[in-house]
């Protein structure tokens, strides 16, 4: 399956439909078990009252369990994050809100840019970059895409040969990557549209099935 000419910003859509099927055969399990409940129960969070024991429960699970992040906010650095992340859910939550109302694939993501970049921030200033994302997502699964380093630096890598600049930690860099995951939503609907509807998942998840596997290779 290696294959090092394989593009994540553009695949063909063969190369969509191995990975994700790869992807389904490993880990279908896993969003059954961990992800579905996460986001569901994630999705009742009344945010403008988050307290700490909210956030050690869907998100806390999703981030540790589903994404494998306990190597990082297990460390001491990080302790009581929890606590920190539920204050400045509640300091943002009339944004987020908002957020949960919306498509990334129909938004004008550009009259977003400053309110994405200051959600980013914060959040990322509590559980890093990688949690950041995966934080967003979970309260707001049909807007914020997922992505971790291997994805950040493999995009980053293709931005740079087409002229453009890469995507790095930051909250400018998370926008961009948002702003390229709407490219792929647009260029793509017709496969992620078949294949959201025949693993019964948001196209935003099929695409990180894709980029995961992609990225690795």
């Amino acid at each position: 399956m290696k294959n090092d000419k394989t593009s994540l910003l553009n695949p063909t859509e063969n190369e969509i439909k191995m990975y994700v099927s790869t992807h389904e055969e490993d880990w279908e399990y896993s969003d059954k078990l961990i992800y579905f409940p996460c986001v569901g129960d994630a999705k009742r969070l009344r945010l403008c009252k988050i307290q700490e024991k909210d956030a050690r429960g869907p998100i806390r699970t999703f981030l540790l369990n589903w994404g494998m992040m306990g190597r990082v906010l297990k460390r001491k650095n990080y302790k009581g994050w929890e606590k920190r992340l539920a204050e400045t859910l509640r300091g943002i939550c009339n944004q987020l809100e908002e957020f949960r109302k919306l498509n990334l694939e129909n938004t004008d993501i550009s009259s977003q840019k400053d309110n994405v970049k200051r959600c980013y921030e914060v959040v990322s200033n509590i559980v890093g970059p990688t949690s950041a994302g995966k934080t967003l997502h979970v309260i707001c699964p049909n807007f914020f895409p997922l992505w971790d380093l291997g994805i950040r630096e493999k995009v980053s890598e293709e931005r740079r040969g087409l002229g453009k600049a890469g995507i790095g930690r930051s909250a400018t860099g998370y926008y961009n990557f948002m702003v390229e995951i709407q490219g792929f939503l647009k260029r793509y609907a017709k496969i992620l549209s078949e294949l959201s509807r025949k693993y019964s998942k948001s196209k935003l998840r099929i695409i990180d099935e894709f980029m995961w596997r992609g990225a690795d290779d």
